[in-house]
């Protein structure tokens, strides 16, 4: 991957990255993504493994493992850290996320769960020994309700999903739905509303739309014509939210906004370009 390259711009932390330069991602770019989009209780569970990584270190005196077993987590290690400190010092280019390093995601969980049942185990002082564990498993469960309860109200665009470090609208300061998934509601909302046979579309993100107008019932992508530019016959510009749609000037009249959450995060706006024209029939 240190020799791929890939052209385009991308939202970071509130900055438009762009690819054409010969200036590096940051360096924390994948560790960054990884950090905010995953539930907050694994990461604190692969800190705690982290920690017992450490804490084994300092106490064998820079050995790490020994038996059948501690090899086994180590292999986790490699498999789940590894291909993150390969991009770091390779400058391998990653974009849109940390897309490309989720087959490293499993191990990761596998350590997390370690830290966790570590945590489970441990052996505090008298006085919180007895709530001990019973504090750990209600602050599983309400982690696991609270994580599933946003993706429900994320469906059907659960990739869309940010952890709390990630802060308020994170649709301002990190790529949002680069996947333009939410196309197939937009195109949605646009045949509902407008009973015409003929629809004419514009839209930002052409080839997933193109695979969300084929999503649609034969009677309704009869009615649509996609483009990728406007013209002075569009109807409507479908506008995905993501780091290049940030400078797109919008014309025409607002009419649909698709928003998720409860912040109302932005993830398309629909422009009527061309007034509906009603034919009345003559006397």
């Amino acid at each position: 991957m240190s020799h791929f390259r890939w052209y385009g711009t991308m939202l970071y932390a509130g900055q438009v990255l762009s690819t054409y330069t010969p200036t590096p991602l940051p360096w924390h770019y994948a560790l960054t993504w990884a950090s905010i989009t995953t539930p907050v209780l694994y990461l604190v569970g692969l800190a705690i493994a982290f920690g017992l990584l450490v804490r084994q270190l300092i106490r064998r005196g820079g050995r790490l493992y020994k038996g059948e077993d501690e090899w086994q987590d180590l292999l986790f290690w490699g498999l789940g850290a590894g291909p993150f400190l390969a991009i770091i010092a390779l400058h391998a280019v990653v974009y849109n996320g940390w897309r490309q390093l989720y087959f490293a995601y499993p191990p990761l969980l596998l350590l997390a769960l370690q830290g966790l049942l570590a945590a489970w185990h441990w052996q505090p002082w008298n006085a919180v020994r007895a709530w001990w564990q019973p504090a750990v498993a209600f602050t599983v469960t309400i982690s696991l309700v609270s994580v599933a309860s946003k993706i429900a109200q994320l469906h059907p665009l659960e990739n869309l999903y940010f952890n709390t470090l990630a802060g308020a609208h994170p649709e301002l300061r990190y790529e949002y739905d680069y996947w333009g998934l939410g196309s197939r509601q937009g195109l949605q909302w646009i045949v509902r509303h407008d009973t015409r046979s003929t629809i004419r579309v514009s839209t930002n993100m052409y080839a997933t739309c193109f695979f969300a107008y084929n999503l649609l019932p034969p009677a309704e992508r009869k009615r649509l014509l996609l483009s990728r530019q406007p013209n002075k016959l569009t109807d409507y510009s479908l506008q995905s939210f993501y780091a290049e749609s940030r400078g797109h000037t919008e014309v025409g009249t607002l009419v649909y906004s698709l928003r998720v959450e409860e912040e109302q995060r932005r993830v398309l706006d629909i422009y009527r370009l061309r007034q509906p024209i009603v034919l009345t029939p003559a006397n």
